[in-house]
């Protein structure tokens, strides 16, 4: 137990370091993030221009391209490329396809579990079952970016990937949960964790951290407070790129190798 917890340590540490390593090589990419939170915030505020079943049809395309588009964002920083706009959508149109069958598959799930609202406890068990499916299939995000397999494939890679190296992963999740977990408490976090599907969780994870980290400020009042909000959300940005450049490095690490293998290879440097 001690060697498996001291390799997964080590396993960590070697993640982190390249995270970092990825995130000073290009140190200006992550503020593009502004524009993605910029983007879906124009989309969402102006979603009464399309109203109905096509209209919600249409506001999920955009922000599913949206979300397509950050991941890209990470994929680039992941493999320390140079910023080139052509590349980028490329590789957007190439994440986009995978993402909407998957999340399409949720939007199905959630259609029969609607019923479910119309019954007496039905929001603790719906929040139960996001809390199952945050926990089951959290790495659907890395499968479907790094590995570009959708819809049903991806569910059963994440799960597959999970019941090889749950553990380890879910002490990540934990890990990277930490700051968040200290700034806005652990209610806050359990309650974005169980209120809705995996990849939007995702996406109000990416939304929520700059937010969160601006609040640091909360109930101060001192000159240059603007400024220092601005920084404290280009922190929070910051923050939410490190957290996936180490879950996508840490993803493929494991990915490579078995527990077994990982603890021999510890115990023989």
């Amino acid at each position: 137990m001690v060697a498996i917890l001291l390799a997964t340590a080590h396993l960590f540490l070697d993640a982190g370091k390249q995270a970092l390593k990825n995130l000073f090589k290009h140190p200006f990419k992550p503020l593009f993030g502004f524009l993605f939170i910029f983007v879906t915030a124009l989309v969402e505020r102006n979603s009464g221009l399309f109203p109905g079943f096509a209209g919600g049809m249409i506001l999920g395309l955009a922000l599913t391209f949206i979300l397509a588009g950050f991941l890209a964002l990470v994929n680039l920083l992941v493999d320390a490329k140079r910023f080139n706009l052509q590349e980028t959508i490329t590789l957007t149109t190439g994440i986009f396809s995978p993402l909407i069958s998957s999340l399409f598959i949720l939007f199905i799930a959630k259609f029969f579990l609607q019923p479910l609202l119309m019954q007496g406890d039905a929001q603790l068990w719906l929040s139960m079952i996001y809390a199952a499916l945050f926990v089951f299939f959290n790495p659907l995000p890395e499968v479907i970016a790094r590995k570009g397999v959708g819809g049903m494939d991806a569910f059963r890679e994440a799960l597959e990937f999970m019941k090889e190296n749950g553990p380890e992963w879910l002490a990540s999740v934990l890990l990277m949960f930490l700051p968040l977990i200290i700034i806005s408490g652990p209610v806050f976090v359990l309650k974005m964790i169980s209120s809705d599907d995996p990849l939007n969780v995702l996406f109000n994870l990416i939304r929520y951290s700059v937010l969160i980290f601006a609040m640091l400020t909360s109930g101060l009042s001192f000159p240059g407070q603007v400024f220092v909000e601005i920084l404290l959300m280009a922190l929070g940005l910051y923050y939410v790129f490190f957290m996936f450049l180490f879950r996508i490095t840490l993803f493929e690490a494991l990915n490579r190798t078995t527990r077994r293998k990982r603890v021999y290879a510890f115990s023989t440097k």
